[in-house]
């Protein structure tokens, strides 16, 4: 009978001639494509022809026809896989036969990646093995769904993609996808599909206070605590401005009920660290951390029978000793001299780290070597405990942010106050003297595709320029603090220059 041939090559086949099995010799990679090849086909006994196409995502079926299977050789221009396995099936209406198996491995393109500037990630990726099996190819990137066309011959790219700081686990995981645009398949990388892209860097204990920055001594400053069951010690610990690893570690002194509200600052005027305590300050040498000075009220306040309610706040050698609803007095922490008092009505109190200016009674004043003299009034409605107020002593400025009222920015100098309107959302802000910036926190945000989101955001003084980014917020006790060159944030997390480039 004739089967499976043309008229001219007519052979006459019996009819229980056993179906041939083909014999693949050699796959394999030509111009970026690949080749299968095989063995003369001596009986065409068959009805049908087919190429079955194993790859790591799935299963391919190709009829091949009379004039192909006598060429003996196939060029797969579809498969993009590393991993690809080739068979061909031979079938009439009653049985079929299956060739030998070849397997082709190639090596999957290699993908890097690195943050290049403020959420600007740079992606470099490899030349494709099989570079003329497409014209091009999709990248699918990320948490943000980002989707970028990409040459087969490689090359890299930059793509504005948005970190997020801090602890949350799943929000830098992102998944790498590659598909072909005209053909069906995905492209195989090295590593892993699914990747947790590391954001800063983790360092030391699990929790901290507050952190400064030394420059007497060149390292940052945590302050911290560690609970036993017998009491908790506040401890200080100094790391590497460079490495972040630890250099000292000391513990100040025990903690009772009384130590619940711990400030700790850093006077470049002395080169000294201070810490702020209810009723006491502590003044403290950054190299070994030992106690240099210890000032409480009583020892200052000499014509007053009981000391115990006055709050004490020490900042480039003047201490100041206020007692709500009373008077506060600002005195010369060397000769105990005193400054200037003034009568207080309660309320918040805030002094700035140089001891230049303070706000009190709803009012800005500016101390100087004998007086406290008025710069301006707030004019706010209300004193609100419990705001957010910044000095920056450079641009003679302050800002006020609380919930019941606008963000205000005060100029000692025009004796002014303006609305700041993108501080609108804010909850948190804190000045940079060494970088000249603010960072301000937008905590809880609902909006766009954004659900309970929180933000930071370092704000540039003299050219307004602002970087944003989303971070972690466990709603409980952790804080961001832009320190340096740093971002710091409670749980042992750190984001460094090489992040925050403009």
């Amino acid at each position: 009978m004739l089967i499976g041939c043309s008229k001219d090559d007519a052979e006459v086949i019996p009819e229980d001639y056993p179906l041939e099995r083909v014999v693949l010799t050699k796959v394999e990679v030509v111009e970026g494509s690949i080749y299968l090849h095989w063995n003369p086909i001596k009986h065409f006994n068959f009805n049908w022809a087919t190429l079955i196409v194993h790859g790591s995502r799935g299963v391919k079926q190709i009829t091949l026809s009379n004039e192909t299977l006598k060429s003996q050789v196939f060029n797969d221009n579809f498969s993009t896989g590393s991993v690809l396995e080739y068979k061909i099936e031979l079938k009439t209406e009653e049985e079929s036969t299956l060739s030998n198996v070849l397997t082709l491995n190639t090596e999957p393109i290699t993908i890097l990646e690195s943050y290049v500037g403020f959420n600007k990630l740079k992606v470099n990726y490899s030349k494709h093995p099989l570079y003329n099996n497409f014209e091009h190819y999709n990248y699918e990137f990320g948490y943000y769904k980002h989707s970028e066309p990409l040459s087969p011959l490689g090359g890299d790219f930059i793509i504005d993609y948005p970190i997020v700081f801090g602890s949350r686990f799943s929000a830098n995981t992102y998944t790498h996808l590659f598909r072909t645009f005209y053909q069906s398949g995905d492209i195989d990388i090295n590593g892993e599909i699914i990747k947790r892209f590391p954001v800063g860097v983790k360092f030391g204990q699990d929790f901290y206070y507050d952190f400064v920055f030394d420059s007497t001594n060149n390292r940052y400053v945590a302050l911290g605590f560690n609970h036993t069951e017998q009491n908790s010690e506040l401890y200080l610990y100094a790391f590497n401005a460079n490495d972040l690893s630890l250099e000292l570690t000391k513990s100040l002194i025990s903690l009772d009920g009384s130590y619940h509200n711990w400030q700790l600052t850093f006077d470049k005027h002395t080169g000294k660290l201070i810490i702020d305590f209810p009723k006491k300050s502590l003044i403290i040498d950054g190299s070994d951390f030992s106690i240099s000075k210890t000032c409480n009220c009583q020892d200052y306040i000499t014509d007053v029978d009981n000391t115990s309610s006055y709050i004490p706040t020490y900042r480039n050698n003047v201490l100041v000793c206020r007692e709500s609803g009373g008077t506060t007095h600002f005195f010369n922490a060397e000769t105990k001299q005193e400054i200037a008092s003034l009568a207080s009505s309660g309320g918040a109190f805030r002094i700035s780290d140089d001891a230049k200016y303070i706000f009190l009674n709803n009012n800005f004043y500016e101390l100087t070597l004998n007086n406290a003299q008025l710069l301006m009034s707030s004019d706010l409605a209300e004193d609100i405990i419990n705001m957010v107020l910044v000095f920056n002593p450079v641009n003679k400025t302050s800002i006020i942010l609380s919930s019941n009222h606008s963000p205000y920015r005060f100029n000692f100098e025009t004796k002014t106050k303006e609305i700041i309107n993108e501080l609108v959302n804010a909850e948190y802000i804190d000045y940079n003297e060494l970088k000249n910036e603010y960072i301000y926190g937008e905590y809880h945000q609902f909006f766009d595709n954004y659900s309970d989101a929180s933000f930071i955001t370092l704000w540039h003084v003299d050219t307004n320029e602002k970087r944003k980014i989303e971070v972690h917020d466990d709603h409980y006790s952790g804080i961001y603090k832009y320190v340096n060159d740093k971002i710091f944030y409670s749980f042992g997390h750190c984001l460094d220059e090489s992040w925050l480039n403009y």
